[in-house]
């Protein structure tokens, strides 16, 4: 969601309408004191220093005003804007409320006229949790892979769609700069997947986008994402020219490996076909790191896990619990091509669900095993 409604709020800035650093009280006058001072661009990165969540964004019997309103009375400041990082919806909740003033037009009027419509976006709305006029601008729209794939490709090809400019090239290049500026960051759900990858809960965000990765020289974002709490996973690949989504209903916590595994994936096979001796470049070897399944799976207490490795390198496996916590580490060191196995004794720990990775170089993907007894 946070990707479309940046997008609606990307049009409003092309037209001149608003600026990302406007403040809120130029807008809404009930914003007093520190509270006024949050600019759009600030509650579009999650760095203007509203709390994350709040009982009135999430009310379907409110309307957008109404909801913005009691924000502005009982909601304080965690932090002084622009100070921090907390992600969260209520800030751009505001900044919605925002949008209906300027145009006098209701959220999902302006998003059917400036996103959706244009797109071929019919199915797509911000009705996804129930019927409501309190759009819920960071996490309410339903849509589907094929429908969310337009807008993607619209953001690929610098704000164009079938020969119509939704959106300016300047609007998608600020969308994907690091909009956080350095602060530091107090609240991410990416805490959660630090056994996934050690610099995942530093990622950083543009404008109601994730930037995953960045060119080491230029500096400018290669990878971009917006993942919904229901695990639906958007990206562009702009080094690869490619989007992708990933669309499912589930905890984001159960997608999350596949989603990465996923790209992973995606990534090997295209480089592969574009310059196979990159990855077959020695005789005999697997043509692509591959995790196989534990074997047995559940276990108790022993089990068996096989890889394989297309190039000789450093390579490690390590067990994770479902709190990201390291338990142990299985193999590390310097690994030939080919195909390797190792086997985990688990005895001492409790029954439940663990995780175990693959790390070889920038590759990396993560599986589930449970330990039954």
């Amino acid at each position: 969601t946070k990707w479309l409604s940046a997008a609606v709020i990307m049009s409003l800035v092309d037209d001149g309408l608003i600026a990302l650093d406007d403040f809120v009280k130029d807008y809404l006058p009930q914003f007093t004191q520190e509270k006024g001072n949050m600019t759009i661009r600030q509650m579009f990165s999650h760095t203007a220093g509203m709390p994350g969540k709040s009982s009135y964004n999430r009310d379907l019997s409110l309307t957008l005003a109404q909801a913005v309103d009691s924000i502005a009375q009982n909601v304080d400041l965690q932090i002084s804007p622009g100070t921090a990082f907390i992600y969260g919806g209520v800030s751009m909740h505001v900044a919605g409320q925002i949008a209906e003033i300027v145009t006098g037009k209701n959220w999902e009027t302006l998003f059917k006229e400036r996103i959706a419509q244009p797109l071929g976006m019919d199915g797509t709305d911000y009705q996804g949790l129930g019927k409501t006029e309190n759009y819920r601008i960071a996490g309410g729209a339903q849509s589907s892979a094929h429908e969310y794939a337009n807008f993607l490709q619209m953001i690929l090809n610098h704000g164009q769609f079938n020969g119509s400019q939704i959106l300016s090239n300047q609007a998608v290049q600020e969308m994907q700069k690091d909009q956080t500026f350095g602060v530091p960051i107090v609240e991410t759900p990416y805490e959660k997947y630090a056994y996934l990858g050690l610099k995942l809960p530093e990622t950083r965000y543009g404008i109601g986008q994730w930037i995953e990765r960045k060119d080491t020289l230029s500096g400018e974002s290669i990878e971009v994402s917006s993942q919904g709490a229901f695990g639906f996973s958007p990206w562009i690949d702009r080094e690869r020219n490619l989007v992708g989504v990933l669309s499912v209903k589930s905890l984001l916590i159960k997608v999350m490996p596949t989603y990465l595994e996923l790209k992973n994936r995606i990534r090997v096979a295209i480089d592969g076909v574009g310059n196979p001796s990159s990855v077959k470049n020695e005789k005999h070897a697997p043509e692509e790191y591959f995790l196989h399944q534990n074997f047995p799976n559940p276990f108790n207490p022993t089990t068996t896990i096989e890889y394989t490795t297309p190039k000789s390198g450093y390579a490690t496996i390590k067990i994770y619990n479902l709190y990201g916590q390291e338990i142990a580490i299985l193999t590390s060191g310097f690994h030939d091509a080919g195909s390797h196995k190792t086997t985990w004794e688990a005895k001492e720990l409790p029954v439940g669900i663990y995780f175990y990775r693959l790390q070889a170089g920038t590759f990396s993907v993560t599986k589930k095993l449970v330990l039954q007894k």
